[in-house]
């Protein structure tokens, strides 16, 4: 099953986004939909010192504290999966990982920053580059069952670079 079909399996209601090739990071995303960086839900890959992977799900103006998730776990290193691994350990390139892979991968937890939650509708990745998903944000929780907390911290540069990427068209699911 692929993410896509585990997208539309759930029942949620969400409406395709697509963006052009060089569309990559969560603000070149936010400025080709017109919507704020914190309402692109940036999915990160960790890995935790026992194995376990983790998919932190943070509003695309933040990054991921890997300390807060150390803390929550009593200590356990945790550290982003290397880029080289990602698709390997997902099945999602950098930049496609997404809070649904926790639907098809039964090793994976999805946490999610509790800052995401205050958007009513956030974009997801797929799985797939240049795809992505308006979500409801409760219906994501609902669906996912996400472990809530506080996991992220402000980018340095709080001041979003506005892109140049050509716009993102969406259609309705």
């Amino acid at each position: 099953m692929t993410l896509l079909e585990a997208l539309m399996d759930t029942g949620m209601p969400f409406e395709l986004t697509w963006c052009p090739k060089g569309v990559f990071t969560a603000d070149d995303v936010a400025n080709t939909l017109g919507i704020e960086p914190r309402s692109v839900a940036k999915a990160i890959l960790l890995r935790v010192a026992d194995g376990s992977l983790i998919v932190a799900v943070v509003p695309g103006d933040r990054r991921v504290d890997l300390k807060a998730i150390s803390r929550y776990l009593h200590g356990k290193d945790v550290e982003l999966v290397d880029r080289s691994k990602v698709a390997a350990t997902v099945g999602s390139q950098v930049g496609a990982v997404t809070p649904l892979v926790g639907l098809v991968d039964s090793r994976v937890s999805i946490y999610f920053d509790e800052a995401l939650i205050e958007e009513d509708v956030v974009n997801i990745a797929t799985g797939d580059l240049g795809l992505g998903a308006n979500v409801r944000t409760i219906d994501l929780v609902t669906t996912l069952r996400p472990v809530i907390l506080k996991i992220s911290k402000p980018i340095a540069s709080s001041v979003s670079q506005r892109s140049t990427a050509p716009r993102c068209d969406a259609t309705p699911a």
